[in-house]
């Protein structure tokens, strides 16, 4: 189970969980599962739309609520290789979508966490990483594996970019090595094409994909 997830909207969480979830699935032949947990659904919505015009999405979708996310894992252990759960961000006015998040957390094996390369994103990310770096530490007493990364996406390679990521390196927060550039291939993305497929996804995706395949354990 692996989340990807932040605190802060905007940061393009449904996106990469839809790119990973095809490539997984074309690359790996595993069965995926997402699971969108956001009210927005958007993960969903571009799932649904594909299949209206008879595209044939390489994962399965589920759309459910927080307090629903357990009993959704016990339905579908076994069933998938792996679950993906799209997670909103946390707003001090909706409690659901902060247990959604922290729920999903709590029961991943792994958390990816987009940011922004801006100090806001920073900031809010540098306090979220804290508390998934606790999590670490309670399943680390009581041996159970989880790994967790900062990814900085939509990058400019601008001074702003560099900047975050010297502040994160400052803070010792655990960064993927690659960016994600703010390429045109990751705006308008499919759930029934790996963007690998292409000479475009294999120069601007590739070299994250390889790094989060061998960070994350999957082959």
């Amino acid at each position: 189970i692996i989340s990807v997830a932040n605190r802060k909207g905007g940061v393009g969480k449904s996106t990469i969980t839809i790119l990973l979830a095809t490539s997984i699935a074309n690359q790996f032949g595993k069965k995926i599962l997402v699971l969108d947990l956001d009210s927005q659904e958007t993960s969903k919505y571009v799932y649904d739309i594909d299949v209206a015009v008879d595209r044939k999405p390489l994962f399965d979708i589920i759309s459910t609520h927080s307090r629903a996310l357990v009993d959704v894992l016990r339905e579908n252990d076994g069933k998938y290789d792996i679950i993906l759960l799209d997670l909103p961000r946390i707003t001090e006015k909706i409690t659901d979508a902060e247990n959604s998040v922290l729920n999903g957390v709590i029961f991943s094996d792994a958390v990816l966490i987009p940011t922004v390369g801006t100090v806001l994103d920073v900031a809010s990310t540098h306090g979220f990483y804290q508390m998934v770096k606790e999590f670490h530490e309670y399943k680390k007493k009581n041996k159970q594996p989880y790994k967790y990364r900062v990814l900085v996406n939509r990058s400019n390679y601008r001074a702003t970019n560099d900047h975050a990521v010297e502040y994160m390196k400052k803070e010792k927060m655990k960064l993927m090595e690659n960016r994600l550039g703010d390429y045109a291939i990751f705006q308008n993305v499919s759930t029934d094409v790996d963007i690998l497929e292409s000479a475009e996804g294999q120069k601007r995706w590739k070299p994250f994909f390889d790094e989060f395949c061998e960070t994350f354990k999957i082959q």
